[in-house]
């Protein structure tokens, strides 16, 4: 948005502009095939668990196998979201947000030298930031799980994250920190950038 402010009058001239953008992920329908034979399991330490009766199987743990394949589609959900790129062999069922944001003139890119700190990263990150994008909502960096461990244990080597002595054993990494020294800047770290070296600064409401 471009706003140009003039003395209050009489006469109406439009001398602002508003410019809608966006970027389409084409999500599709997406399945799981799985087949079991429980006399896969004759022979395992399920044997005992298998109900054979008249006929009639039962196949232990339905639940617990349910529940896997559910979270096992949602991780690879996760990874295309981030990933997804059509003209490949795997995580291809859509377009993700690496390649439409790699694709856009909007997008500034930059790349680090290797050897890079993830701290010098991301300060570098905070400092490109436009600063409408503060004003625009919740200023967020994501990167991969693999590259936000790192970042939390610079932080605690830096003294930047202190960890209470007295519960050192209990203490859980937080699932997103504020950058030091930054207007609020919010660093997640999430499966789907994992293993890509890849990160992403912009406004959270941005991302979808």
């Amino acid at each position: 948005t471009k706003v140009s402010l003039k003395p209050l009058g009489c006469d109406f001239s439009d001398n602002s502009t508003v410019t809608l953008s966006q970027r389409t992920i084409n999500a599709v329908p997406v399945a799981v095939n799985a087949a079991y034979c429980e006399k896969d399991f004759v022979g395992t330490w399920m044997q005992n668990d298998l109900l054979f009766k008249a006929g009639v199987e039962k196949l232990p743990f339905e639940q617990k196998f349910a529940e896997d394949l559910v979270n096992g589609a949602a991780s690879e959900i996760e990874k295309i979201m981030w990933q997804g790129d059509t003209s490949k062999g795997t995580l291809n069922a859509f377009d993700g947000i690496i390649k439409i944001a790699e694709a856009s003139t909007l997008a500034a890119t930059n790349t680090y030298a290797a050897g890079s700190t993830i701290s010098s990263i991301v300060d570098e990150l905070i400092a490109k930031l436009p600063t409408e994008v503060y004003s625009a909502g919740t200023p967020v960096i994501y990167m991969g799980v693999d590259s936000y461990i790192k970042y939390l244990q610079e932080l605690r080597a830096n003294g930047n994250l202190v960890i209470n002595q007295a519960g050192w054993d209990t203490a859980a990494a937080p699932e997103s920190i504020i950058a030091p020294l930054s207007r609020g800047v919010k660093v997640i770290g999430v499966p789907g950038l994992d293993t890509t070296g890849k990160f992403f600064a912009s406004y959270m409401e941005n991302f979808y």
